[in-house]
């Protein structure tokens, strides 16, 4: 199973009901996946009792933080003597972002790399 979690700013854009990933053997594609949204979303805004963010009150001047949970099966080879790299890109960032050089055109990129699986280890559905 692959799962990516992504949190966006309440006052941004709308997360997407699906996001895409690579896996990759050294150079090579082994698959192009589309991860679906995982269940709804969770307000992890931050706030004292009696206060509303962002998320649950779009006028609030309180930030809100939501979290999303995409994922999808994969199974690799058991053949590989190459570690697998899983990436995951978006673009952009929102203007906001006070500290980065024009964040409207940054991407977000992650990554996480398995192991070969030649290696004879038990890596079964390991979470980042």
């Amino acid at each position: 199973m692959v799962r990516v979690t992504l949190f966006r700013d309440c006052a941004g854009i709308a997360m997407p009901t699906a996001v895409t990933a690579v896996a990759r053997n050294g150079s090579s594609i082994i698959a192009n996946l589309t991860l679906t949204q995982f269940g709804t979303s969770i307000d992890r805004s931050i706030v004292c009792p009696g206060q509303q963010s962002t998320c649950t009150n779009p006028s609030s001047t309180i930030p809100g933080v939501q979290e999303y949970i995409y994922q999808t099966a994969l199974t690799l080879p058991n053949t590989l003597n190459v570690p697998v790299t899983i990436s995951h890109s978006t673009c952009c960032r929102a203007n906001g972002v006070s500290n980065l050089s024009s964040p409207g055109s940054q991407e977000t990129y992650l990554s996480t790399i398995i192991p070969a699986q030649n290696l004879n280890l038990n890596n079964n559905s390991p979470v980042f």
